[in-house]
């Protein structure tokens, strides 16, 4: 903004008459002439900082400073937001204001189960990994009876995705993902096909391999849906009825 210093100046002539748009346009040519050909958009707080001891030029110091500055204050904004990291268990006096409501703010993932149900079992552990990874989602539980009266034991489990306080979509059962042998990449991939995650670049090499961490959930998962099998056949279910 103008101090009334520059506005006498500017009335006697002395200062030329620049309008705030103007001003916006040089300070952008300036930017794109300094920054042309860099990235700076896509750098890192420790790229932007590398940046900052070897650039010589006092210009492209100011800009690389308030691309800094933007970057943290977009840093802080999201770790504001990472606050949760758990499953919580609801009831169903809660679930307005814990699911559609919070859905306001952030998504929400409420999983409607029933315990004796071996895929409710497995899904409730599988979002427990994936809430750990991305704290800013909210991921909460409800038994199903609770939630809905009467609720087929064949839709167990339920898992609702709320989002700006409506009912985004829902996916009933495992089916579609793989069943008993869905993993939390399955479970997040779906999740991210929905804008709910952004999944991170993946870390396996280039000859198309599969990461360690993909590797180990494989290998977990099949020790997993043999524990599930045995235990569910013990409670007295028959393998059909996890399949």
């Amino acid at each position: 903004m103008a101090t009334e210093w520059e506005d006498v100046l500017r009335d006697k002539g002395i200062l030329p008459e620049v309008t705030e748009s103007q001003i916006i346009d040089m300070m952008e040519e300036t930017i794109a002439s300094k920054t042309a050909g860099k990235s700076y958009e896509d750098k890192t707080l420790d790229e932007l900082d590398d940046e900052l001891d070897d650039v010589g030029d006092e210009d492209e110091e100011r800009i690389l400073q308030v691309m800094r500055q933007k970057r943290m204050e977009e840093v802080r904004a999201a770790q504001a937001k990472e606050k949760y990291g758990d499953v919580y268990p609801i009831s169903k006096p809660e679930f307005v204001r814990e699911v559609t409501e919070a859905s306001q703010e952030c998504a929400v993932v409420c999983l409607l189960y029933k315990d004796v149900v071996p895929e409710s079992k497995l899904v409730s552990s599988l979002l427990v990994t994936i809430a750990r990874r991305y704290r800013a989602v909210k991921f909460v539980k409800i038994v199903a009876a609770q939630a809905v009266p009467n609720f087929p034991d064949r839709n167990v489990p339920t898992l609702l995705i709320y989002q700006s306080g409506d009912l985004l979509t829902q996916l009933v059962t495992l089916r579609t993902l793989g069943g008993m042998s869905t993993s939390s990449k399955d479970l997040e991939r779906y999740l991210e096909k929905l804008g709910i995650i952004k999944i991170a670049p993946s870390n396996s090499k280039d000859t198309g391999g599969e990461s360690d961490d993909e590797e180990n959930e494989h290998r977990r998962r099949k020790l997993r849906v043999g524990y599930i099998a045995r235990t569910a056949n013990a409670d007295g279910y028959d393998d059909d009825d996890i399949n």
